[in-house]
């Protein structure tokens, strides 16, 4: 069977922010579920991956920017968490409804786990260095995301974030352009005839 791309996100009416805190009940709480004047709110959640040169190098002629940028990932120190388990913590709660949507998918398709498997691509930032892809790389492994079908921890890769946008237009753009899209693998390069 060819393999099948799995968006988890179908419209911008799923997209959450990437911030964890506290519910009105007091529990953990993440995405819009954490209002924005929150005091237990936690932000900049993947800035918390960098090493903190990086940050301070990043638009200097911004002093203001970078303080701001400092004060949200010593919220992330003070609340007892490091930048990757900050991470891993939010990309725990997506594996629910990634559990869902991957069954359901699965389902319309009658197809049992045993009968698929998954890889998982992670979108990151181009201009990230191999410090912070490492630290995300720990955050996402110990999510336990990865092994959301068997226990068995899926294939992961990551995928820099303009790329990745590129490749979602790729489907309308082709509608809208007559697009023809060829996989290198299966025509040599260049193309005979």
């Amino acid at each position: 069977m060819s393999p099948h791309l799995v968006p988890l996100g179908f419209s911008r009416t799923e997209l959450q922010p990437t911030v964890l805190g506290t519910s009105a009940a007091g529990g953990p709480a993440w995405g819009n579920e954490v209002a924005a004047d929150n005091v237990a709110r936690l932000a900049l959640l993947k800035l918390a991956l960098l090493h903190p040169d990086t940050i301070q190098s990043a638009n200097p002629e911004f002093p203001g920017h970078i303080a701001a940028v400092k004060a949200e990932i010593d919220k992330i120190g003070t609340a007892g968490k490091t930048g990757p388990k900050a991470v891993a913590e939010y990309i725990a709660c997506l594996r629910p409804s990634l559990t869902t949507r991957v069954q359901e998918y699965m389902g319309g398709l009658g197809l049992r786990p045993a009968d698929v498997s998954v890889r998982f691509m992670f979108g990151i930032p181009a201009v990230w260095g191999n410090d912070a892809i490492a630290r995300m790389r720990e955050a996402i492994e110990t999510s336990n995301i990865l092994t959301f079908n068997d226990g068995c921890p899926a294939p992961m890769d990551f995928i820099a974030e303009p790329e990745a946008a590129a490749l979602a237009l790729v489907p309308e753009i082709s509608r809208s352009h007559a697009l023809q899209v060829r996989c290198p693998r299966c025509f040599p390069w260049p193309h005979p005839g």
